[in-house]
C-alpha cells in the first residue's frame, strides 16, 4: 500500500485534512484548531498504514 503525505489547510473557516488511502482521496473537516487537525492527520495516516481506516467506518452508498 502506497501512502503519501497528507496536508492540513483552512477551507471555509474550518481546518481540513487531506490524504490518500489506497489511491482514494479522503478529506475531513476538523474544526477551528490547527493543532488538533495535525494530530488527527497523523492518527488517520497511521490507521491507513495499518490497514484499519476503511474497516472502522461505514462509508455508505455514494449516489451520483
Amino acid at each position: 500500500m502506497a501512502n503519501g503525505r497528507g496536508t492540513v489547510y483552512m477551507r471555509n473557516g474550518q481546518w481540513t485534512i487531506n490524504f490518500t488511502v489506497n489511491g482514494k482521496r479522503v478529506r475531513e473537516a476538523i474544526g477551528s484548531s490547527r493543532r488538533i487537525a495535525e494530530r488527527l492527520l497523523l492518527m488517520r495516516m497511521t490507521e491507513s498504514m495499518e490497514n484499519h481506516y476503511f474497516k472502522n467506518r461505514d462509508m455508505g452508498r455514494m449516489l451520483f
